[in-house]
């Protein structure tokens, strides 16, 4: 049965004589994590997985998932009549390759053009050329009677030795990047983030706020709603030459302009591209503010490091913790988060999470991106296999961390899969490349302990990290299955290999790595990669046997190296807990 917001909608697609209208899980723009306001496809399907696009047509509903929610999304529309598409396996269509299946000679697709990229359009338009778009329909909010309200925070500026560049100097690089072409249009908030050296509380877990810019060769306009401005912060901006306007304001402004402008298709909604006119000769390239955010400069280098440290002995006190305490009480997978955030909490630098916590027990860790809510809360007790992937937004840097730890009566076969999935991190973590190569090159590194026998997971190995910004951030990952960045020298990329056996267990290891050099011979240059995690793996899942004698010594050289950066920052107890649980094999 479809519930009664979708039944609404239905109602109002025949009333409008649509074909069907879609709900994108993203904001004006192109935001991975959103607040409220935003979560239409949430409120229509009760589905609260971060990605997933829906299609409601007259009669029936379609919900467009990827591997990591496969299973969330089976058990939350168990029963809804809503259709799971689930995305990358054999047989299923895309979204546009259903629509292209099903829609007929001027048939109409309705969507919020805020929300929808311009590339998904482009798309949409190439390759259904003969169906009607109609692109200013906001159909949920006419469903959505008590949606809830905008934020509107204050936003705050960074100083120099958080961020090691000025605004000029970044505005500089920018036109460099942007050769002769006449304006530049940013609608990614933490890319406007970067550019301005200012923070903002607008998205729960990710320090951004609402705004768009326009770069041209002589001004740089920010627009924001003036309320979020201290006038300390509006002075400063705009004593470093740049201009402020109201957030709405870019819409009549995009009008006016002539001549060039360079935006990616793929983080620019296309209501804003629908501003442009039809003389303005559009470049749709990535911009040039993601690479240079994802290589970060020395000073950023050395403040991810230092918040890894305290981020480090967060977590390792809180292992001590559990690991000691779990034969005596039990912990429940929200309190045993609750614990992790307490660490957190004390650590001088840190601000807030920087996404919700995984803390998944047993069969719960099979789903990758699981929270546990008072419903689902699970028991855990001193047996079976725990899964923790947090991480937090410090004063200085992100941090993204996921460990699998060990309670007693684990099988053989749980025990074996937590050391594969070990070798595949480990695999990937050693390796030694030349300059030039990719993170799609180098997924198999990961992949290859688990397609060796016949396993794998339903996502990325490994994706960029933000500083101060977007836990989830590009151009670089390690995908096998789509185009990455080339592996530059201060890129932080995460390693998180995994094994998700449904209604069993989840097992996933998890560091972030930074990119650094190595050496140069007559080959060439080789890069490797640095671990700034410094936490313990739980050697009581491992399969000693099972490792090379490589994998044994990455190991032991990487225990050895957190237990000499931690071991001072702990109490006496910890201290020697953690010199016997980074012991080596």
């Amino acid at each position: 049965m479809f519930n009664k917001q979708i039944k609404e909608l239905m109602n109002i697609i025949k009333e409008r004589n649509l074909y069907g209208y879609i709900v994108f899980s993203s904001d004006y723009h192109g935001s991975e994590y959103i607040v409220d306001y935003f979560k239409a496809r949430e409120f229509l399907t009760n589905f609260t997985g971060s990605a997933g696009t829906l299609l409601v047509t007259r009669t029936d509903a379609y919900l467009w998932v990827d591997g990591r929610y496969f299973i969330q999304a089976e058990r939350q529309l168990a029963n809804s009549s809503i259709k799971i598409m689930k995305m990358g396996t054999v047989n299923t269509p895309t979204l546009i390759e259903f629509l292209k299946q099903n829609m007929k000679e001027n048939d109409v697709i309705a969507f919020d053009g805020r929300i929808a990229s311009f590339q998904f359009v482009l798309t949409l338009n190439k390759e259904i050329p003969y169906i009607q778009i109609r692109d200013e329909e906001d159909l949920v909010s006419l469903v959505w009677k008590d949606r809830p309200a905008l934020v509107n925070n204050k936003v705050y500026e960074l100083p120099y030795e958080l961020t090691g560049m000025t605004i000029k100097e970044k505005l500089e690089a920018v036109r460099k990047e942007m050769n002769n072409i006449d304006y530049h249009l940013i609608a990614s908030l933490d890319e406007i983030a970067y550019l301005f050296n200012l923070r903002g509380k607008d998205i729960p877990y990710n320090p951004v706020f609402f705004a768009y810019a326009l770069i041209s060769q002589t001004d740089a306009i920010l627009f924001i709603d003036k309320h979020k401005l201290t006038k300390k912060v509006k002075e400063s901006l705009e004593n470093q030459g740049v201009k402020i306007f109201g957030y709405q304001k870019v819409y009549s402004i995009l009008k006016m302009i002539h001549g060039s402008i360079l935006l990616n298709p793929d983080k620019t909604n296309f209501a804003l591209c629908g501003c442009l006119g039809k003389k303005v000769h559009v470049y749709k390239y990535e911009n040039p503010i993601t690479l240079m955010k994802a290589i970060k400069n020395k000073v950023e280098i050395e403040n991810s490091k230092r918040v890894h440290v305290e981020d480090g002995i967060a977590f390792t006190k809180f292992m001590y913790q559990i690991k000691n305490r779990i034969s005596k009480e039990n912990f429940t997978e929200l309190s045993a988060s609750d614990l992790l955030l307490s660490y957190r909490k004390k650590q001088k630098d840190y601000m807030e999470p920087s996404f919700e916590t995984i803390c998944a027990y047993k069969e719960h860790g099979a789903m990758m991106h699981y929270s546990a809510t008072n419903e689902s809360n699970k028991t855990i007790t001193n047996e079976g296999l725990l899964l923790i992937d947090s991480g937090g937004q410090y004063y200085g840097g992100t941090t993204d961390i996921t460990r699998t730890l060990v309670f007693k009566n684990i099988t053989k076969e749980e025990k074996y899969h937590f050391t594969l999935a070990l070798k595949s991190h480990i695999d990937l973590a050693s390796a030694i490349f030349l300059r030039g190569c990719s993170g799609t090159s180098l997924d198999i590194l990961a992949r290859k302990p688990l397609w060796d026998v016949n396993l794998d997971y339903k996502c990325g190995t490994g994706h960029g990290i933000g500083y101060m910004l977007n836990v989830h951030e590009g151009p670089n990952s390690f995908r096998y299955n789509s185009n990455s960045a080339i592996l530059k020298e201060g890129m932080i990329t995460t390693n998180e290999p995994g094994i998700y056996l449904e209604n069993k267990y989840g097992i996933r290891h998890e560091n972030e790595m930074l990119t650094v050099y190595s050496h140069t011979n007559e080959m060439g240059e080789f890069l490797k990669f640095e671990p700034i995690t410094y936490v313990p793996f739980d050697l009581d899942g491992i399969e000693v046997d099972m490792l090379t004698d490589k994998e044994k010594e990455w190991l032991n050289n990487y225990h050895q190296m957190v237990y000499e950066t931690l071991k001072d920052k702990l109490t006496k107890k910890e201290a020697e807990w953690l010199k016997k649980v980074t012991r080596r094999i």
